[in-house]
């Protein structure tokens, strides 16, 4: 029969390997576990959630609207196989309200400028075009992602045509629709009076605005280096941020490195 000391010194151990972990997990710093949205994402079929929406469908498109938005990410998505987690989920919110004007507008801007998602960015446009075809943001943002993204030129122009009589046009339009039968893909000063107009037009709370603001600089930058490093009259010599060009013995650069901008290749 083993005796009371020996109970005692077991308690005693169980107490001291107790608080030692306790300790350790208290004080030992935890990776950090990051899931892509991409994978954590929830899309249901809106045929299924047609069935059980008890006639609700503009109320459930409502929900899903609030929670995409509260949920949207940034990551880019490169395929094309229109399987990205946030055009499944705008393709479910417009089929459960076909006439959510606002979410054709929104979801093919933002699957294209931030997520990258060109084709899924294509769709929403083309179903949003079927319902509202004279509405003139989902034209002109549907005639950037033509030109400019994929590179289809000919019906591109045929909607900046169609722009050209519209009240809200820019009268950048009259210059484009001039231009776009020719290769304007290394046309930077054309693209950047695009993209200003584009986020000029945005909302100040849109994540598009910034991703456009970025875009803005580049193009900037790279127009700014290219005038100063060729030693030209009349350069711009600070950033879209006031921050002036620094001179180095390799010639004029930013004072933070940035990526060019670049037009997507059509494969």
């Amino acid at each position: 029969m083993k005796s009371l000391k020996y109970y005692i010194l077991m308690y005693i151990a169980f107490l001291f390997f107790f608080l030692t972990a306790g300790f350790i997990n208290e004080n030992t710093p935890k990776p950090e576990i990051n899931i892509a949205k991409q994978i954590s994402a929830t899309n249901i079929k809106s045929e299924i959630l047609s069935i059980f929406s008890l006639g609700q469908k503009r109320l459930l498109s409502d929900f899903f609207w609030i929670v995409t938005l509260i949920e949207s990410d940034t990551e880019h998505y490169n395929l094309k196989d229109k399987n990205s987690w946030m055009f499944l989920r705008f393709n479910t919110i417009t089929n459960l309200d076909p006439l959510f004007l606002k979410a054709y507008q929104f979801a093919g801007k933002y699957l294209n400028v931030v997520k990258d998602d060109l084709e899924g960015a294509r769709y929403i446009f083309k179903k949003g075009l079927k319902y509202y075809p004279n509405d003139f943001e989902l034209l002109y943002n549907y005639a950037f992602l033509l030109a400019f993204e994929l590179q289809e030129l000919e019906p591109s122009y045929q909607i900046y045509k169609k722009l050209l009589y519209h009240p809200k046009s820019p009268p950048l339009i009259k210059s484009l629709a001039n231009k776009i039968l020719f290769s304007i893909n290394n046309d930077l000063e054309l693209m950047y009076d695009i993209v200003k107009d584009m986020y000029e037009r945005e909302p100040k709370d849109s994540p598009v605005k910034e991703k456009l603001r970025y875009d803005l600089y580049t193009i900037k930058a790279e127009l700014d280096l290219k005038c100063l490093n060729s030693n030209k009259e009349n350069c711009q010599t600070t950033d879209l941020y006031g921050q002036p060009y620094i001179r180095d013995k390799n010639g004029y650069r930013t004072k933070n490195e940035f990526l060019k901008f670049k037009f997507h290749k059509k494969e």
